[in-house]
């Protein structure tokens, strides 16, 4: 029997071409890698609204709006491990301080719930205005502020529990405080406005100093202590504008997802997460330069909050979904390249 070579021939440059493919896919899986990643779904009670972080007791705090709870997820074991009761009340935002430990949930029925963040109990609760929209915390002088986006009020409230009350623009939704406490900027959503409020020590009747132009319904906004650079997200805009607390003036923008809600910075790295409710994804924008590095898709349908809770990884609740996820982020200097703001 004659023996063709030609099969043969073939069959070692398929095998070649199938080792060169393999090898390409490494590569690129290699590269991949390199990259902020989600990991698989992890189930979350009813309409998982806003996360806030503990790192130093390995927990984030999620509120499971849908069930009037708010869920406890341990970051070592990597499951929910419990649900804190809020009978006849429905939590929208949730805040932490990460110098107490105390966890803050702010609900629809105009309440603030105060957790002890290690005990997982409910140990106080005060009055608030009209739809607790967000809650920004002061960890240095312990105190928070809430945003009452129905009232057009922001409301104070030191450790004491005494409350102070004050007007801003139409729809407030997101308070922060300043990294020295001296200042609190509100995010008013209808009025496309940042109210600048003085809150230092000589401030007896805080008001609003300053008003910043934003683009359209500015929504949430994180501050990296830092470079004191404030992030506002711009829901119907698609973008975020970047506000330097220095000078209290927009310095820059840059184009994001659809209709982005919140954000949270991850001082260590420099590193601004954007969640995008609309194009089910996480934007990842490298803090020194204003550049998008990275756009990571959720596995999860409207993305909504985010919490950062080491130098490589943060969490996303994703509302439409039920879960969250785990983001993974080796870090801008992972080698990759970023679009231009």
């Amino acid at each position: 029997m004659t023996h063709s070579l030609v099969p043969r021939r073939t069959g070692l440059l398929v095998a070649a071409g199938i080792s060169a493919a393999l090898v390409g896919l490494g590569a690129a899986q290699a590269a991949a890698a390199t990259g902020p990643s989600v990991g698989a779904p992890i189930p979350a009670g009813n309409s998982p609204f806003e996360i806030a972080a503990l790192p130093a007791l390995h927990k984030v705090f999620v509120a499971e709006n849908g069930d009037h709870t708010v869920g406890v997820f341990d970051t070592e074991k990597g499951e929910f491990t419990q649900r804190i009761p809020l009978p006849g009340k429905q939590p929208l935002s949730v805040a932490a301080n990460r110098k107490t430990g105390t966890v803050y949930v702010g609900t629809y029925q105009d309440t603030l719930e105060v957790i002890d963040g290690a005990r997982g109990t409910v140990k106080a609760s005060y009055r608030t205005g009209q739809h607790s929209h967000s809650i920004g915390v002061d960890e240095n002088n312990d105190r928070v502020a809430v945003a009452n986006g129905v009232s057009n009020t922001v409301t104070i409230i030191d450790e004491g529990g005494a409350a102070t009350s004050v007007n801003v623009g139409k729809l407030p939704t997101s308070p922060v405080f300043s990294s020295d406490g001296t200042k609190l900027y509100v995010t008013n959503a209808q009025s496309n406005t940042v109210s600048v409020i003085g809150t230092g020590p000589e401030d007896y009747w805080p008001s609003v100093g300053k008003t910043i132009n934003t683009q359209f319904w500015p929504l949430q906004a994180a501050l990296n202590p830092n470079t004191g650079k404030l992030y506002v997200s711009n829901r119907l805009e698609g973008t975020v504008q970047i506000i330097d607390t220095a000078t209290d003036s927009v310095t820059g923008s840059v184009k994001v997802g659809e209709e982005p809600i919140d954000v949270a910075v991850n001082a260590d790295t420099n590193t601004v997460y954007v969640a995008n409710s609309k194009s089910n994804s996480v934007s990842v924008l490298d803090g020194a330069t204003t550049r998008v590095r990275a756009t990571v898709p959720t596995n999860g349908n409207y993305p909504l909050g985010i919490a950062v809770t080491d130098a490589k990884t943060a969490y996303v609740t994703n509302k439409g979904s039920n879960n969250i996820n785990k983001l993974t982020d080796p870090g801008p200097d992972s080698g990759e390249t970023g679009q231009a703001a």
